[in-house]
């Protein structure tokens, strides 16, 4: 079984506790099989959405699960990530180059 973590924006179940508002659900698509059917793995079908997400889920259930998130992501782009910052240079290669110039 897979954690409870927002299908399209990353959000934990934890997390919407911590806030203390309204929680996210399961959601059971159309092509939704049983824990049964997919043995110790994540049941197909199944995904979950904090409180923000959850309606608009819930309103797809009857696509398949592939096809409702994939309408949800193009609806709710992830904002840009800023580039992650560069390495500091080793203090060796900023002594090479100090003495380079």
């Amino acid at each position: 079984m897979n954690p409870a973590v927002c299908a399209v924006c990353g959000t934990t179940a934890a997390q919407e506790a911590d806030r203390g508002g309204p929680q996210g659900a399961w959601v059971q698509f159309a092509d939704h099989e049983g824990a049964e059917a997919s043995g110790l793995g994540h049941p197909e079908g199944l995904a979950y959405f904090c409180a923000a997400h959850c309606t608009a889920a819930q309103a797809l259930a009857s696509r398949p699960c592939a096809e409702a998130l994939a309408q949800l992501r193009a609806q709710n782009p992830q904002p840009c990530q800023a580039p992650a910052a560069r390495p500091a240079s080793p203090p060796a290669r900023r002594w090479w180059q100090f003495w380079r110039t």
